[in-house]
C-alpha cells in the first residue's frame, strides 16, 4: 500500500462524517477541492481496509460512494485513536469495528446488487493475497522443463535441449513431456497432450519469455477473476488454442503456454470493459492501454518464424469466449448464474467437437482416389499380410491342436518345447511388423491414414500378445492350467472377431480394393 498523507486522511474521515448518512463521492471532493485522484483513492483504501470507511451503492454519474463506519466514528471521538492518526502511522484499530489487516483474506458478500459487485471488485484488487494458482503454474513448468533437461543431460543433448530447435533426440524428449501432434490424438488417444503441451517449453529462451508474462500478469489476474476462474482460463485458453493449431496445421508439433497466455490478457480486456462502471476511470483507462500494447506485440510476435499464429489467437478468442459468460456466472443473479457456468463449459467442448468433426470424422473415410491413401496401401499392406500369414500358420500348425485338446503339453514336453520355440520366433517377427506400422501411424500427414495404419498395429500387437501368453504357459509346462488355455482362446477370439473386424474393409488392406 502506497505511504499517504496523515493529514489527507484526517481530511477525508471528517468529509465523510460530515456526510452523515448520505453518501459521499470521490469524484464530487475532487472536482471541490482539486486533490489529486491517485492520492485520495490511496487514502480511501487504506481507510476501507481499517474498516473506518465502507462502500455503499454504486449510483451512475457519480460512481462509488462511500459512509462512516461505527468504526471510522470511534476514532474520530477517541483522542488517542486520532493522535496516531495525525502522527502518520498505522491506520489504528478502532475497537468498535474488526480491522482488516493486509494479511486476512477478503470477506466477500453474496452477489447481486451494485454495491456487491463493486465491493468484490475492490476487496478483490486490493487484497494482496498470495497469488497461489500462479505460483503453481510456475512451478508445474518449471518442474516440467527440469525434467526434460534432465532427460537431455542423460542423452547428452543439452546444447540442443536449451535451444529453441533440436533434433530427433530433442523431439523425443518434449514428447516424453507432453507436446502436442495430431497424432497423439489420432493414433495414440492421449488427449491429455491438449493441456499437457501448455507446460512444455522449446528451449530456454521460450521458457523464459513465457515465465516472464505468467508472473507479470498472473497475479492481477487471479485477482480479477479468483483462483479456480483463473485456472480454468488459463487451461481452457490453452487447450482452445492447441486446437486452433490442429485445425490449421495439423503436421506441425506444438509446445508452450503462450495460447493460454494470450488467453489470460484477453480475458483482463474483458473483465475491465464489463466491470470498468466500478473502477476508477484512470485506472481503467491506464489497464486497457497496457492490454493493446501487449495484444499488438503478441500479433507482431506471433508472424515470426517458428512462433504458432494459430496457438495464439486460438488462445486468445478463448480467453474472451470464457471470460465472458464467467463474469454472469461471478455477478449474475439466478439463471444467469447457471447459463453463464454453461456458457463456459461451453467453449472446450465446442472446440473438441470441431476439432473432432474436422480431422477425426469426414477425414476418417478414406478414397483409393486419393494418391496418398494408395501409396499408404502399396507400402504397408504387404506389412500387414505378412504378419498375418505368419501368425495364422503358426496357429494353424502348433497353438490350434493345443486350443482344441488335439495335443496334451503335459504329456509330450517336447512338443511343448517345439511350440515355444515356434511362438517366439512368431513373436519377434511379429513385433518387427508392429514397429513398422506404427512409426507410419505416427508419421502419416493425413490423419485418416494414421487411424487405419494405428488399427492394423493394434490387431498385429494383439496377435504378438496372444504368442507371448501362449509361450509363458508352456514354459515351463507345468504352468498349462485349463484356466490358461480358456484364457487364450478368449485371447484368439477377440483377435479374429474383433481386431481383424477393424482392418479387413480398411481401403488399405482389404482384398478386394482396387490396386
Amino acid at each position: 500500500m502506497a505511504k499517504v498523507s496523515s493529514s489527507l486522511l484526517e481530511m477525508i474521515l471528517r468529509d465523510v462524517s460530515a456526510a452523515g448518512e448520505q453518501p459521499w463521492y470521490p469524484g464530487q471532493y475532487v472536482q471541490a477541492t482539486g486533490v489529486p485522484r491517485d492520492a485520495l483513492d490511496a487514502c480511501l483504501d487504506q481507510l476501507r481496509l481499517a474498516n473506518l470507511v465502507q462502500l455503499t451503492e454504486w449510483v451512475q454519474d457519480h460512481g462509488q460512494g462511500y459512509t462512516l463506519t461505527p468504526a471510522g466514528a470511534e476514532v474520530l471521538n477517541n483522542p488517542r485513536l486520532l493522535a496516531r492518526l495525525r502522527a502518520g502511522g498505522e491506520v489504528p484499530r478502532a475497537t468498535g469495528g474488526t480491522r482488516l489487516r493486509a494479511s486476512d483474506p477478503p470477506s466477500l458478500r453474496e452477489p447481486g446488487t451494485a454495491w456487491d459487485r463493486g465491493e468484490i471488485i475492490r476487496q478483490a484488487l486490493l487484497d494482496p493475497g498470495r497469488p497461489a494458482v500462479t505460483q503453481a503454474l510456475l512451478f508445474a513448468n518449471f518442474v516440467v522443463f527440469g525434467i526434460g533437461l534432465w532427460l537431455a543431460i542423460r542423452h547428452d543433448v543439452v546444447s540442443k535441449f536449451l535451444s529453441f530447435g533440436g533434433d530427433a533426440v530433442v523431439n523425443r524428449i518434449r514428447d516424453e513431456t507432453g507436446s502436442l501432434k495430431l497424432a497423439d490424438l489420432t493414433v495414440r488417444h492421449q488427449w491429455w497432450r491438449l493441456l499437457s503441451y501448455c507446460f512444455v517449453h522449446g528451449g530456454i529462451i521460450h521458457l523464459a519469455m513465457n515465465m516472464f508474462v505468467l508472473y507479470s500478469i498472473g497475479s492481477l489476474v487471479e485477482k480479477m477473476w479468483g483462483a479456480w476462474r483463473y485456472l480454468a482460463l488459463y487451461l481452457i485458453s490453452g487447450m482452445v488454442g492447441g486446437v486452433t493449431q490442429l485445425l490449421v496445421n495439423p503436421n506441425v508439433g506444438l509446445v508452450g503456454a503462450s495460447g493460454a497466455l494470450c488467453g489470460l490478457l484477453t480475458s483482463m480486456a474483458v473483465w475491465v470493459r464489463m466491470n470498468r462502471d466500478y473502477l476508477p476511470p484512470r485506472l481503467a483507462q491506464d489497464w486497457m492501454r497496457n492490454i493493446l500494447t501487449n495484444v499488438m506485440l503478441i500479433a507482431f510476435l506471433s508472424f515470426l518464424p517458428g512462433v504458432s499464429w494459430a496457438g495464439h489467437a486460438g488462445g486468445g478468442v478463448a480467453g474472451i469466449l470464457v471470460a465472458v459468460p464467467l463474469n454472469f456466472s461471478r455477478f449474475g443473479q439466478g439463471a444467469q448464474r447457471w447459463l453463464g457456468a454453461a456458457g463456459v463449459a461451453a467453449v472446450p467442448l465446442l472446440a473438441f467437437g470441431l476439432l473432432y468433426q474436422s480431422l477425426l470424422g469426414p477425414r476418417a473415410t478414406l478414397s483409393l482416389a486419393d494418391p496418398e491413401v494408395r501409396q499408404a496401401r502399396a507400402e504397408y499392406r504387404p506389412v500387414l499380410l505378412t504378419v498375418d500369414d505368419l501368425a495364422t500358420q503358426a496357429y494353424e500348425k502348433v497353438a490350434r491342436p493345443i486350443l482344441k485338446g488335439m495335443v496334451d503339453p503335459k504329456a509330450d514336453p517336447k512338443e511343448a518345447s517345439n511350440a515355444v520355440e515356434v511362438f517366439k520366433d512368431a513373436q519377434e517377427k511379429l513385433d518387427r511388423g508392429q514397429a513398422i506400422l506404427a512409426r507410419a501411424a505416427v508419421e502419416a500427414r493425413n490423419p485418416a491414414i494414421g487411424m487405419h495404419l494405428e488399427k492394423a498395429r493394434e490387431f498385429v500387437e494383439g496377435w504378438a500378445k496372444f504368442y507371448k501368453e501362449f509361450a509363458r504357459a508352456l514354459d515351463p509346462v507345468q504352468n498349462w492350467t485349463p484356466e490358461r488355455q480358456e484364457e487364450l482362446r478368449e485371447q484368439y477370439r477377440v483377435i479374429r472377431e474383433e481386431l481383424y473386424a477393424r482392418v479387413r474393409e480398411s481401403p488399405l488392406f482389404k482384398a478386394d480394393a482396387e490396386d
